[in-house]
C-alpha cells in the first residue's frame, strides 16, 4: 500500500551498498468508501490501519533478512501457543505483465525465500 512512499524515502539521498540493508516500516491509516454491494465482510469497513514494511538490501542479504523477518513476526504469535503457517506468493508465469519482467530477479528471490515456514509453541 505504501510502496511508492518507501521508495521515495529510500531514494531521498545517495546510498552506498554499505548502508544496506535499509528497513522501513509504518502503520498507515486507510480510508475507504465503496459503493453498496461492491464488497463484503471486513472489506466494508470505512477505516483501517495497515502495517507496511520494505527492506532494501543486496542479493546476498536476502536470505538473512527474510529469515529475520519471519522469525520476528512468528515469535509473538508462537508465545500465545498458536500455530502459524505462511504461504509465499510467487509470480504467475502465464501472466507476466502483472509482474516486474526480470526473470533472474524472480529466480533469486524464489530460491532464497521459498522454504516453508512453520512456527508453533
Amino acid at each position: 500500500m505504501n510502496c511508492p512512499h518507501h521508495i521515495l524515502i529510500y531514494e531521498s539521498k545517495r546510498r552506498s551498498y554499505r548502508d544496506l540493508p535499509v528497513r522501513l516500516a509504518e502503520l498507515g491509516t486507510m480510508y475507504r468508501y465503496e459503493l453498496s454491494g461492491a464488497l463484503s465482510g471486513l472489506s466494508r469497513v470505512r477505516c483501517m490501519t495497515l502495517n507496511d514494511a520494505h527492506i532494501f538490501c543486496t542479493p546476498d542479504q536476502i536470505k538473512e533478512e527474510f529469515s529475520s523477518v519471519m522469525s520476528s513476526s512468528s515469535a509473538p504469535i508462537a508465545t500465545r501457543h498458536h500455530q502459524v503457517r505462511y504461504r509465499l506468493s510467487l509470480r504467475d508465469l502465464r501472466n507476466k505483465e502483472k509482474f516486474v519482467d526480470n526473470d533472474a530477479m524472480w529466480e533469486l528471490a524464489s530460491a532464497c525465500c521459498a522454504s516453508p515456514w512453520t512456527a508453533s509453541a
